[in-house]
């Protein structure tokens, strides 16, 4: 069990200002690719789906709609809705988007977009502004949050690629990323100290 070794986020990088509708590939992007990957390999846990163990709620698409069903869980602690290609955090505050190839966006609705294809979702990130770094602290700590209750609940020897299946993105062994997105959230906003935490409740 080790922490994903990536490239150390700076203020700089981890907060480029690119257009939400532009290509990103700062340490954030890159973080989130590997950690929909590992995502992935969580959902296809041999015990089965981890995601309803971790408070998620399946949704499929709604008749007539395009797109593929995604996962949300609301607790004290908000909003979270789960797509194949990235993610929505929601509080009182309002909303941060974090989509793949896309730079971290603000939804100023801490409800969920009403959006279940990429298409819909990526009309969303063209109406957005970039995510300011308090936020983009905090989705990097519910993210953090999440990838230590993976560990806690069943560690991380299922994070392996599918047996005959290459993926760019397969971390050469079975890793969490906890580490790696509290320290970007450490850069992000260095102010926060880390200390915004978003527990995920494991569910029997």
């Amino acid at each position: 069990m080790t922490a994903l070794a990536v490239p150390r986020p700076s203020l700089v990088n981890a907060l480029r200002d690119d257009t939400p509708s532009g290509k990103d590939d700062s340490p954030a992007a890159r973080l989130l690719d590997v950690q929909f990957w590992l995502m992935g390999r969580d959902a296809e846990h041999p015990d089965g789906n981890l995601l309803p163990r971790l408070g998620f709620r399946r949704e499929p698409v709604p008749a007539g709609r395009p797109g593929t069903s995604r996962y949300r869980r609301t607790g004290p602690d908000g909003v979270v809705v789960l797509w194949p290609c990235g993610l929505f955090l929601g509080d009182d505050d309002g909303g941060c988007l974090l989509i793949r190839g896309h730079a971290p966006a603000v939804a100023e609705d801490p409800r969920p977009p009403d959006a279940f294809a990429v298409s819909e979702i990526v009309a969303i990130l063209r109406c957005s502004r970039a995510c300011p770094p308090a936020r983009l602290s905090r989705a990097a700590t519910w993210l953090a949050g999440y990838e230590a209750e993976v560990e806690r609940c069943v560690g991380v020897a299922h994070r392996v690629p599918v047996p005959g299946v290459r993926s760019r993105l397969a971390p050469p062994e079975p890793c969490s990323l906890a580490r790696a997105w509290r320290e970007l959230a450490a850069a992000a906003d260095p102010g926060a100290g880390g200390t915004v935490d978003a527990p995920v409740a494991v569910r029997g």
